[in-house]
């Protein structure tokens, strides 16, 4: 399980576990990786941080880390979809989206697009 909060190098690290597993397992099963991450769309910096610090501080105190170490699809559609791409690139197969701030279905939907979704 990877916490949600954590970026693309806690996911490869992860998954490196998870291979070496079914290596030793001697398994051949596909696994697929699901990772949560929260999403604000918003091209403020200003709005953006205020809309986000709350979570950003939650996950300090639950995970321990730097706030600027907390992993969020944050920012212009455009920035928020280049977060979305990092997390795949690290190995997630599906990401969860979960908008903070009003307009949740719309924050997604922006985002999507901007996937080319």
């Amino acid at each position: 399980m990877i916490a949600e909060g954590r970026g693309p190098a806690r996911i490869a690290a992860a998954l490196s576990h998870v291979e070496a597993g079914r290596q030793a397992a001697g398994t051949a099963r596909p696994h697929e990786t699901v990772v949560f991450t929260r999403l604000h769309i918003d091209a403020d910096p200003g709005r953006v941080r205020a809309a986000t610090a709350p979570v950003i501080a939650a996950y300090t105190a639950w995970l321990g880390i730097p706030a600027e170490e907390v992993f969020l699809a944050a920012g212009s559609a455009t920035a928020a979809a280049g977060r979305v791409r990092e997390l795949q690139r690290g190995g997630a197969d599906t990401v969860v989206l979960r908008p903070v701030g009003e307009d949740p279905v719309g924050q997604v939907r922006t985002v999507l697009a901007a996937l080319g979704r």
